[in-house]
């Protein structure tokens, strides 16, 4: 019979995203958390300002995700501190994205498909 490993009950929204030992997840409890994939361990978080359902898209040095309060982040994979964010004026939820070719692809709720640089 399987165990559980571990479990973290305060996540609760997005689809978790797992890169180089590290889960990255949305939470309804309008944060983003990064935590350590062996232990569940919190490695840091990032307060937006509603729910976060968008599902994180990570690469190399910066995790990209959306939330309800229309704005797609872009944090740093191993601290959290925000590069940048863009408010595309319509909640993100449960949608993915896609880095390619230096161009993120993300899409919103009520708005459509944005395309933005990754820099």
């Amino acid at each position: 019979m399987k165990e559980r490993e571990w479990s973290n009950f305060s996540v609760d929204g997005s689809a978790p995203a797992v890169a180089n030992g590290t889960v990255y997840t949305g939470a309804a409890d309008e944060r983003v958390y990064a935590l350590d994939a062996d232990s569940g361990e919190k490695r840091w978080e990032f307060w937006t300002w509603n729910n976060v359902t968008g599902d994180p898209v990570v690469t190399d040095e910066t995790v990209y995700i959306g939330s309800e309060d229309s704005y797609i982040y872009a944090l740093d994979v191993e601290t959290g501190t925000r590069h940048w964010e863009f408010d595309t004026a319509g909640r993100i939820r449960g949608t993915g994205g896609a880095v390619v070719d230096g161009r993120l692809y993300i899409s919103t709720f009520s708005d459509g498909l944005y395309v933005l640089e990754e820099a």
